[in-house]
């Protein structure tokens, strides 16, 4: 397996050593249930999240087709996330941008984004990892990836390390990786 040239696969490779069977992660961005298929085999209890009833269908199914029972699917914006964890989590993941095969005019959004990951930020617990993958070839990506990184880098350095992954290769604006990890209370 090249970790390099699948995006997920890379996510996943990073977020499994933060991950026990006795951890709470939260898929914030549901869309297929990719995130959230790998997180329910990889820890105790996980919360997806989506705003669009057809990503949350499809994660479902594919929870049950894996024959998995350990997770709770919110029809829900994750900027509401707060209402429902209430927990310390291992992982946080999200996928910006739109449902992969879905309606493209149903994207993420700047301000919905960052009240979420505020709120993650505050869910994470200490040594806990947090991973935002950036789709940005998309007119709302590109704001949302611009206020994302401003909003980052006013988080506290001494709290969080914070970095970035992305590709040299900038044809067709590939995803970009924020990795954050919880260094201090």
């Amino acid at each position: 397996m090249n970790i390099l040239t699948k995006t997920t696969q890379l996510v996943h490779y990073l977020a499994l050593p933060y991950l026990s069977k006795e951890d709470v992660a939260v898929d914030a961005t549901c869309g297929n249930g990719n995130d959230t298929l790998f997180l329910a085999e990889n820890c105790r209890y996980v919360y997806g999240f989506d705003v669009q009833k057809s990503a949350v269908s499809i994660t479902e199914n594919l929870l049950k087709s894996n024959e998995l029972d350990n997770y709770c699917l919110i029809n829900d914006g994750h900027q509401n996330i707060d209402q429902y964890v209430k927990e310390r989590c291992a992982v946080i993941l999200f996928n910006l941008g739109y449902l992969p095969k879905g309606d493209k005019n149903i994207t993420t959004l700047a301000y919905t984004t960052l009240i979420a990951v505020e709120k993650c930020l505050n869910l994470l617990k200490l040594n806990g990892l947090m991973i935002i993958t950036i789709y940005c070839g998309h007119q709302n990506g590109k704001e949302e990836k611009k206020q994302l990184l401003d909003y980052l880098l006013s988080v506290d350095e001494n709290k969080f390390m914070i970095r970035k992954i992305e590709n040299l290769h900038k044809e067709k604006n590939p995803p970009e990786i924020i990795v954050i990890t919880r260094k201090s209370a």
